[in-house]
């Protein structure tokens, strides 16, 4: 008869042998463990088969071991690996014991070995993965697993386009080994201790850095309104790219000009104006940095074309003397001047253009000053003098008579 043990069967029953026969040991002994590549999570079942020449009843009992480290693992027909218990490249028994009650117990063993099982990465990414620069520090962040639960080793290799740069998990770029635009790819390898690996990677592209301006600055900073004025800028590329500087003028919000310099007039520009310089620094890539500078025009000061003058040049009691004098302003054109006159001891004598000199209130060898001021529409003002001296007035001959009327 035969018998096959499963999960959970101690025996089977048979016919009594005859007494005058003599008993025979169990014959046909198996044991077999199903799967015969197990892996560390595997469940695995040891399958055990027998016969008897008597048909006796057959008792049996089994025991899982790790051969490899010499731990019994248990008698159940189904064994659960763990890695706890088993690692690949262990040896696993098990060990079927027939026993017919009349002969010394029958043994049968098999043996498998445990399966490693190669690690897998479950995630790869680069931190940061946007935003990045020619100047940007990334690292390679990767995830793994082994259900071997092996210590697992990490390999890492960097390129940029085709060309690799690093080996480590961390990578720092720069513009003078990368450009906008570059891939690059971290390709991470793990691999457990008994070799089995996995490969995976994972690419970004270097974003294109803005240039920045550093510094605008406007030639005169306190412009008039006829200077010509100059914008200067200073610019850099963090991707060391080259850049070209543009230049806009504006006068109160409207444009006024397209180069760097640009010609004041008093037609673009008044005293009190805002004037902007707007600065566009392009890249190679076409993208644009911007920075301006701004500034107000200045009040131009009034100007005497002609300085003040007192007519006539010679001055006597009871003269009456004028003074002239002519001004202008670069944003207000031709000014009126009013005019002030002032004895020597400070005293004035009158706010008019004209004044007539009476005696009674100067006297020969007298100064009068004549103070000529023109004061333009923001408040700025000028003066400007002219002086004369009182001269001694001649006598005059009223008539002559000569006595006696006739002479002899």
């Amino acid at each position: 008869m035969n018998y096959l043990f499963l999960v959970m069967i101690n025996g089977c029953f048979q016919q009594k042998a005859e007494d005058n026969h003599t008993n025979g040991k169990p014959q046909e002994l198996s044991v077999k463990i199903v799967p015969q590549s197990p892996q560390t999570f595997n469940d695995i079942v040891c399958i055990a088969t027998a016969t008897d020449p008597d048909n006796d009843k057959l008792n049996f009992s089994l025991q899982w071991k790790n051969d490899t480290t010499g731990v019994i693992l248990g008698h159940d027909l189904l064994l659960s690996l763990t890695p706890s218990i088993a690692s690949p490249d262990d040896t696993i028994s098990c060990t079927a014991t027939f026993d017919d009650s009349f002969n010394p117990p029958s043994t049968h063993s098999q043996q498998v070995v445990v399966k490693n099982t190669s690690p897998t990465i479950t995630s790869v990414i680069i931190s940061p993965s946007q935003n990045v620069t020619t100047s940007s520090e990334l690292t390679c962040l990767v995830e793994g697993e082994d259900q071997d639960e092996d210590e697992l080793e990490y390999q890492y290799s960097w390129k940029v386009n085709d060309t690799e740069i690093g080996i480590d998990q961390h990578l720092t770029l720069s513009p003078y080994h990368t450009s906008p635009r570059d891939l690059v790819t971290c390709t991470v390898t793990i691999r457990d201790s008994h070799g089995a690996q996995d490969t995976a990677n994972y690419t970004i592209r270097i974003n294109n850095s803005t240039p920045t301006i550093d510094e605008v600055r406007i030639e005169p900073n306190q412009p008039f309104a006829d200077d010509l004025v100059t914008c200067t800028a200073t610019t850099t590329d963090a991707d060391l790219d080259e850049t070209t500087l543009s230049f806009e003028w504006f006068v109160n919000g409207e444009t006024i000009g397209t180069e760097d310099t640009m010609q004041l007039t008093p037609t673009l520009a008044a005293p009190g104006d805002e004037l902007k310089c707007l600065v566009s620094s392009t890249d190679e890539f076409g993208d644009v940095g911007y920075q301006t500078q701004q500034t107000t025009i200045t009040n131009t000061p009034p100007v005497f074309i002609t300085s003040p003058t007192i007519s006539p040049s010679e001055a006597y009691t009871n003269t009456t003397l004028t003074c002239i004098a002519d001004a202008q302003d670069l944003n207000d054109g031709t000014l009126a001047v009013t005019y002030a006159w002032f004895k020597q001891n400070g005293d004035l004598l009158s706010e008019t253009q004209s004044v007539t000199i009476a005696n009674d209130i100067t006297d020969v060898g007298d100064t009068i000053t004549c103070h000529g001021t023109a004061s333009d529409m923001n408040g700025e003002e000028i003066t400007q003098t002219a002086e004369t001296t009182i001269r001694n007035t001649p006598p005059n001959i009223d008539s002559a008579i000569i006595t006696p009327s006739t002479a002899y």
